[in-house]
């Protein structure tokens, strides 16, 4: 018995410089993969669970911070490589009447009042985003996004997403064998990144430390 705890004491070393050299082997991919994002000079997302937080950045400068209140992770890591996002699902999405332009050769004759009522333009706003959504990437990736609500309502949808979740990782390496992330952020923060990361807006995902 004695001996084998003297063999574990001996690897246990060994085991963490090797997790330490997997997480800088996945910082210098993920470096190499910004890099190619900040010369296109365009937005671009990272979310780095590392650090807990979400970062809006172009040509390799942070624009926004957005802190990350809590993060879960299920199934691999998703891959150390730059990623577009395919779509957005939520059951309440922002809704908001239709923009209308004025037709120029009719609005010369119209009345004052009509003319103002025509150019009044009905844009959307970050107010008018949902606080609870999932962001599907192009490999499969899914970023579950939830917003820090308090109450019973609140308890009610936790719960089910616990029991959901369990569901989900007891079938994935099974069924579904891509990453699976669910991030929780303030609610004025969750609308933000919702308002700003559109289809085709390129991101990159810094998993966990291997050894926390």
């Amino acid at each position: 018995m004695l001996r084998c705890l003297l063999l574990i004491l001996l690897l246990l070393p060994l085991s963490a410089r090797a997790d330490e050299a997997e997480d800088l082997l996945i910082d210098n991919q993920l470096l190499t993969a910004e890099l190619q994002l900040a010369r296109s000079g365009k937005l671009y997302i990272l979310f780095d669970l590392r650090d807990n937080l979400i970062l809006f950045k172009a040509s390799g400068v942070d624009l926004k911070r957005l802190p990350l209140q809590e993060k879960k992770l299920y199934g691999p890591s998703p891959e150390a490589k730059d990623h577009t996002l395919f779509r957005r699902e939520t059951s309440s999405p922002p809704r908001r009447e239709a923009v209308r332009i004025p037709d120029r050769s009719t609005v010369n004759d119209a009345p004052k009042e009509e003319k103002s009522a025509d150019d009044t333009l009905h844009a959307l706003e970050r107010d008018d985003m949902p606080g609870r959504y999932r962001l599907i990437l192009d490999d499969g990736t899914r970023i579950d996004i939830r917003s820090a609500d308090t109450g019973f309502v609140a308890a009610a949808v936790r719960l089910g997403d616990t029991t959901a979740r369990a569901g989900r990782t007891l079938k994935k390496p099974f069924v579904d064998p891509s990453s699976e992330l669910q991030l929780t952020l303030a609610l004025d923060d969750a609308r933000q990144l919702y308002w700003s990361f559109a289809e085709e807006v390129p991101c990159l995902i810094r998993p966990p430390a291997t050894i926390p």
